[in-house]
């Protein structure tokens, strides 16, 4: 199991292929993801942004390849893409979302709900 610092973006190699936890629950709402991660039964908010992430980690594309893809999908700059992706998949890690992690802390054991921003990435024609 890989252990995961929460402010350690590093941690995340750039071949380490991420798999959220199939019994986290996620819905749709007011353009965000919500997911509930019923172990713990605490809440995480996404950002539209994080919310795309959240969905590309399929246990099959590394965070570099996943990267790279959504900076082309939005015309976004690549390194800035992968340092975002990086820090996202740190921080769902150090929460407990992902299988094969094992936070250091205890991760969610605050009780608290978390939210999960990730710059808006948007097209250069769109800013």
């Amino acid at each position: 199991m890989l252990i995961v610092d929460r402010h350690a973006r590093g941690e995340i190699a750039a071949r380490f292929v991420a798999r959220a936890r199939s019994d986290v629950v996620a819905e749709e709402l007011d353009g965000q993801l919500v997911l509930l991660d019923e172990q713990t039964a605490r809440l995480h908010v996404l950002n539209p942004t994080a919310a795309l992430v959240w969905q590309c980690l399929d246990g099959e594309a590394d965070v570099a390849t996943l990267s790279a893809e959504i900076a082309e999908e939005v015309g976004a700059d690549h390194d800035t893409v992968y340092r975002d992706v990086c820090d996202l998949v740190g921080r769902l890690a150090q929460d407990g979302l992902l299988e094969g992690y094992e936070p250091v802390d205890g991760g969610g054991a605050t009780g608290e709900a978390g939210e999960h921003d990730s710059p808006d990435l948007q097209s250069p024609s769109s800013a």
